[in-house]
């Protein structure tokens, strides 16, 4: 007490020092520049944060509130009455204490400095700075001051009460505020601070900054139980004790948030300083495919703070260095301040859109590209959301999305909601119709009228999960199919390929099948062994048999049966089976080892079995046979009448063998077994062949049997019967030697004769032809002697009657001579001239008589000629031929035989191809027609016989 007493405590110029008197209870307020000297009963005080008093433990003046351009401060308990200066006037020293109006408050915006009376407090806070994306909710807790700097801003923005949508490019405004009129602030009142409006803003008094209650970024709100168990949970700092002496002292803030802010910060400071910077900036790879850019669920970024990074192994020391460091102490109290005061608008990309909620519950869909703003009584829904955030349902032509309408809308205004491309049918859609939206490539945002179904289940959907919500079209191809069940009627039916198939969920479901192993393995891995399962399989897809060639399956139903022939793959329906065949295998067959199969080979099949039969002579045989069985198509619906029909056909023919066999003894039966099977299963042969062994039953039908094999079971007679067959089969090779050698020698004696008979034939044709040409040379010799004599006689003739013309002129010259001389000499004169004149008719008959010399010499010569040739016979001609026939023959028969060798044809044949169309080939088919013609032709027949 001493001490308090004695000691002073100046109060520099911009300090002051509360002092309470213990007697009267009167806390009174110093301002610097003084000098204050407590008494015994004056204690230094400050302010508990709880509204009272405490005493310092200091005992150091307080600092002067000063706010600089960009804070403002929050004043509890003003002065009653208005004053002067940001709180009343102040004087250095001692100030009186003045009436406060309690549990009020008052908006101090800077820059300015004051002090704090008694029973005051501040907050100081900073001047809140908003982006283009940012706002603030401000509530009215009480009259508000109309002359305070952002009071314009502040009424104009209570004007807005829904939800904005602004272009993200910041070149138009859907709600500019310059165009609002301000209105009156009441009590109570909530108000939207947009960033786009002020990017500056202090709360004027009356008027205070709502913080967001919501547990994260995405909007999700906290609940007052998950606030109670929190508060509970987690003790809070009543105080900061600031870093130094005097300093005004910090806001209440949960410890959970400054550590979160210390995490913060740290992580940053530690991946700024250990990243690499080519890592800082690194790329994924981006999924192109559109089929798979909704297949994975789209995660939102976690906003905790990290609990394996640096963050969370800060020791106290490097929490303290923080601390004593200003630039990030306060930039840590800057933004613990703004945590929960300034909120992010929602910025909406051209492939996203936010639903808001009013308070009456409506909801409001904005679309992007936009920067969305709720109204004051707004809220985000977060379900499913990325930070408020829903993708739009990116839509393929092989994509369907299920929709049902929730409220009427008309067919105009739906097509403005809808992509373009989608055909709408009704005029008005009312609530509880569907629609299957498919087709179109283009993107979908959900409206107010519509909900997105879910189906699978049919309920409605809401998030980013777009993973199992569209409905995915069903590549079928060629060889597959799917099956559907009609969800009116429940038929199942088969889809099949190729082709891509929606389902469409309001009248169909896409169901599987499922097969037992054993089933599986005897229709499908039968031709695909590498399927073979040993669990019964369920497909979604339809069964695909492989039928393979020359092979048949029959499938069945409640419907009826069906033959399926291969090669094929054929889809069974729903409720379709494939017909089990057991068949007997082994040798001889029998019913205690068989195949199951489904696979019936209707050409080709071969099945071997074993037959043991007794003679007449009680001689047991054992007869390994192999059949030859196809399926008659003609009889098709009956080829599955026998689950075993390889049984049924060999004890039929086992019954058959045994039967004709029991008739003949073995002497009669060995020899000629095979033929006697053949007989007894295939029928007689006759000349349209065997007609087989048909079953009327199943269409079976046995073309072909072979004996592979026969054992006599009694050794001793198998013994004596291979002796006696061993000597048959001597004495008939021996025999059959003999017969080849007498047929050898019959056919070269033959030869012979048939050799002599030609080339007697051919001397006879030369001696004839040789014959014929000599009468033909004769008659030619005395023909061209006949006609040389009369060419002379006719010559003499023809001589003789022109000297005898010569002289009858040469006579009738004369006397025309002598008569002119005597009428010359009784008319010189006109005998001369007579004379002339007889001369000149005289010159003329002996020319005409000269021409007619000339012309019957010519005649005679002409007759001549024709005589000579008249003279030459028709047999001359022909003579002339056959001895060029002669010379032709004899030059072919030269070489002969050498043509022949080389084209290994006959010499008849060679020569017929040399001489043909000639008249020597007329004339050998002239002498072929006789008797050596005949025999040749015979012989040509007989060889050409043997080779046939």
């Amino acid at each position: 007490m001493g001490e308090r007493g004695s000691r002073k405590i100046p109060v520099t110029e911009r300090e002051f020092l509360w002092v309470q008197d213990d007697d009267k209870g009167e806390v009174v307020l110093h301002v610097g520049p003084t000098m204050v000297s407590p008494t015994a009963a004056d204690r230094i005080v400050v302010d508990d944060g709880q509204g009272g008093f405490k005493e310092s433990p200091t005992g150091r003046p307080q600092r002067m509130i000063e706010l600089s351009d960009s804070q403002y401060a929050v004043l509890f308990n003003p002065l009653l009455e208005s004053e002067d200066g940001p709180n009343g006037r102040f004087k250095s020293g001692r100030n009186e204490s003045r009436p406060l109006k309690n549990g009020t408050r008052h908006m101090i915006p800077g820059p300015c400095s004051f002090w704090l009376r008694p029973g005051q407090r501040v907050e100081v806070r900073d001047a809140h700075e908003l982006a283009s994306n940012q706002y603030l909710v401000v509530k009215v807790y009480g009259e508000v001051d109309g002359l305070a700097p952002y009071y314009e801003i502040t009424a104009r923005s209570a004007a807005i009460t829904t939800a904005t949508a602004e272009d993200v490019s910041g070149s138009s405004s859907s709600t500019d505020l310059a165009d609002v009129e301000p209105v009156k602030l009441s009590r109570g009142q909530l108000v939207v601070i947009r960033g786009l409006d002020t990017q500056f803003y202090i709360p004027p008094t009356g008027v205070d900054v709502v913080p967001d209650l919501s547990t994260d970024l995405s909007g999700t709100r906290l609940t007052a139980e998950a606030a109670r168990n929190l508060l509970m949970s987690l003790p809070l700092t009543g105080e900061v004790q600031p870093p130094e002496p005097y300093a005004a002292p910090a806001p209440m803030v949960p410890e959970p948030i400054q550590q979160a802010a210390f995490d913060a910060l740290a992580e940053a400071m530690a991946e700024e300083e250990d990243a690499e910077p080519e890592m800082r900036y690194a790329q994924r790879p981006v999924e192109q495919s559109a089929r798979l850019r909704h297949g994975v669920r789209r995660k939102a970024p976690s906003h905790e703070p990290r609990r394996d990074g640096a963050g969370s192994n800060l020791s106290a020391t490097e929490i303290q260095t923080l601390l004593n460091s200003d630039l990030h102490r306060h930039a840590l109290e800057r933004e613990v301040r703004k945590l929960r005061l300034v909120r992010q608008a929602v910025v909406l990309g051209e492939k996203e859109f936010c639903v808001i909620l009013d308070a009456d519950g409506n909801k409001q869909i904005k679309v992007g590209p936009a920067r969305v703003f709720p109204g004051p009584y707004d809220s985000f829904m977060t379900q499913g959301s990325n930070n408020r955030i829903y993708y739009a349902y990116e839509l393929l032509p092989q994509r369907g999305l299920w929709l049902r309408f929730i409220a009427p809308i008309a067919r105009e205004k739906l097509a403005q909601k809808l992509p373009r491309g989608v055909e709408l049918e009704r005029e008005t859609f009312y609530p509880g119709d569907e629609m299957l939206l498919t087709g179109v490539n283009s993107f979908f945002f959900p409206f107010n009228a519509v909900e997105v179904l879910h189906p699978h289940t049919g309920q409605p959907h809401v998030g980013n999960d777009h993973a199992d919500i569209f409905i995915e079209a069903i590549g079928i191809d060629q060889k597959s199919g799917i099956y559907v069940r009609d969800l009116a009627t429940g038929e199942v039916r088969l889809i099949r390929g190729k082709q891509s198939y929606l389902v469409d969920p309001r009248k169909e479901v896409h169901i599987s099948r499922s097969i037992p192993a054993n089933a599986w393995n005897l229709w499908v891995a039968q031709g695909e062994p590498h399927k073979r399962a040993r669990e019964p399989i369920t497909t979604p897809w339809a069964l695909s048999i492989t039928v393979p060639h020359n092979t048949a399956v029959m499938a069945t139903s409640a419907r009826g049966q069906r033959v399926i022939e291969g090669p094929c793959v054929e889809l069974l329906e729903y409720e379709e089976t494939l017909a089990t065949l057991t068949l007997s295998t082994g040798t001889p067959k029998s019913d205690d080892a068989t195949l199951e199969t489904c696979f019936l080979r209707t050409v080709g099949n071969r099945v071997s079995d074993g037959v043991r039969f007794e003679t007449r002579d009680f001689v047991e045989i054992n007869l390994q046979v192999s059949y030859r069985v196809t399926f008659d198509s003609a009889a098709r619906e009956r080829w599955f009448n026998h689950v075993n029909y390889v049984q049924v056909m060999c004890d039929h023919l086992r019954s058959l063998i045994r039967g004709r066999c029991r008739q003949m003894s073995l002497t009669d039966l060995w020899p000629e077994l095979p033929a006697i099977i053949r007989d007894t299963v295939l029928g007689e042969r006759t000349e349209e062949g065997r007609k087989g062994r048909f079953f009327e039953e199943n269409g079976m039908l046995v073309t072909e049997v072979e004996v592979l094999g026969a054992e006599i079971l009694d050794e001793e007679i198998d013994a004596l019967l291979g002796n006696v067959q061993k000597e048959l089969v001597a004495l008939q090779i021996g025999n059959r030697q003999l017969r080849e050698q007498l047929a050898a020698d019959e056919l070269r004696a033959e030869i012979e004769r048939k050799r002599a008979e030609l080339q007697a034939a051919e001397v006879k044709r030369r001696a004839e032809l040789d014959e014929l040409v000599r009468s033909l040379e004769h008659a030619a010799s005395l023909a061209k002697v006949s006609n040389d004599e009369e060419v002379k006689r006719e010559s003499q003739r023809i001589r003789t009657a022109l000297k005898e013309i010569e002289q009858a002129a040469e006579l009738k010259l004369k006397g025309a001579q002598i008569e002119a001389q005597a009428l010359h000499l009784a008319q010189q004169t006109e005998a001369r001239v007579e004379a002339d004149k007889l001369t000149h008719a005289e010159a003329i008959s002996f020319e005409a008589a000269k021409r007619d010399l000339e012309v019957s010499r010519i005649e005679a010569a002409s007759r001549a000629t024709v005589a000579e040739r008249e003279a030459v016979q028709a047999g001359l001609v022909e003579a002339l031929t056959a001895l060029g026939d002669k010379a032709l023959l004899t030059e072919a028969a030269r070489n002969m035989n050498l043509i022949s060798l080389f084209k290994g044809e006959q010499i008849g044949d060679i020569l017929a191809e040399v001489v043909g169309g000639t008249p020597l080939d007329r004339t050998l088919k002239g002498l072929a027609s006789g008797k050596g013609g005949d025999e040749g032709g015979s012989g040509r027949g007989g060889q050409g016989g043997r080779k046939k």
